[in-house]
């Protein structure tokens, strides 16, 4: 029976090291993907809803549409990207940028609107755990989700 080195012991054990993060004792929840903050403050790219990375700034043509949610009162319902038509519409919910010359008067529900926007995200709602400590009825359940921020109108 042959044994492997102490060295090559040693250069596993390394690896396995530097392979990834360590984590505390249920820190992770297990049965589902994982994704540690450092490694999206290191570049990593997170795609959107629309098909683009979160923060770079497109042109899309849309229309103002109820959401039919409490979190918010409308959406974009998104239909192309830089003059691409979508497979399929997208629906997000959107808010103008602090600077925007762009109106909440300007986004008129249904009129068929061309705008420079960026996709964003972000964890929303509350955490099942609070939920049970706060004893909160209605709240959006804990997720990651996008929304489009209006920068300026484009004429069509």
């Amino acid at each position: 029976m042959r044994f492997p080195s102490v060295s090559a012991a040693c250069a596993a054990a390394v690896l396995f090291l530097l392979s990834g993060p360590v984590f505390a004792q249920g820190a992770v929840s297990s049965g589902r993907a994982t994704v540690n903050v450092t490694d999206l403050q290191a570049g990593t790219v997170i795609v959107g809803r629309l098909g683009f990375e979160l923060g770079k700034v497109v042109s899309i043509g849309c229309k103002v549409m109820d959401s039919g949610r409490l979190e918010y009162d409308s959406v974009l319902q998104v239909t192309s990207v830089d003059r691409h038509s979508l497979n399929a519409p997208v629906e997000l919910p959107f808010e103008i940028a602090a600077g925007s010359k762009v109106s909440a008067a300007q986004l008129q529900r249904g009129k068929l609107l061309s705008l420079r926007v960026y996709e964003t995200g972000g964890m929303v709602g509350v955490p099942e755990q609070a939920l049970k400590e706060l004893q909160i009825v209605q709240t959006p359940s804990w997720q990651f989700r996008t929304s489009i921020i209006i920068l300026a109108s484009e004429p069509q």
